[in-house]
């Protein structure tokens, strides 16, 4: 089902460093059917339990790409303004450092399902 949702910047980088955009417009995604959203999740590369840190990094490097696959698939519109730069593409998106919080709140929404309205983020582990 196609989605049009203005994503949510968190407030802090994960170093706990301020993010310190303006954010507007939106995105349009394309949010599959619950099962489709547990297959992708499922194919995500997982180490073993027994991995190496070498194989650990691996898979966490995998994992990013197919992240970043699955948005750039199920992205079929970005009309969005981050501090006066309006970017209206995927590709372009991509290049912003801010670009990858949004990549993840399109991969987020993906997965989890589309947000109601323009909700803040949820936080790993809230309900």
């Amino acid at each position: 089902m196609k989605f049009k949702f203005e994503p949510q910047l968190p407030e802090t980088r994960p170093d706990g460093s301020p993010l310190e955009y303006e954010m507007s417009g939106h995105v349009e995604v394309d949010i599959p059917r619950a099962k489709e959203r547990l297959a992708i999740m499922k194919d995500m590369p997982r180490p073993g339990k027994d991995a190496t840190d070498e194989e650990k990094d691996d898979a966490a490097q995998e994992r990013s790409i197919k992240v970043l696959e699955v948005v750039e698939e199920r992205t079929s519109e970005v009309a969005i303004e981050i501090n006066g730069v309006k970017i209206k593409d995927y590709e372009t998106l991509e290049m912003y450092e801010v670009g990858s919080f949004v990549i993840g709140a399109i991969y987020k929404a993906i997965t989890e399902g589309a947000p109601m309205g323009n909700s803040p983020p949820r936080k790993s582990g809230s309900k």
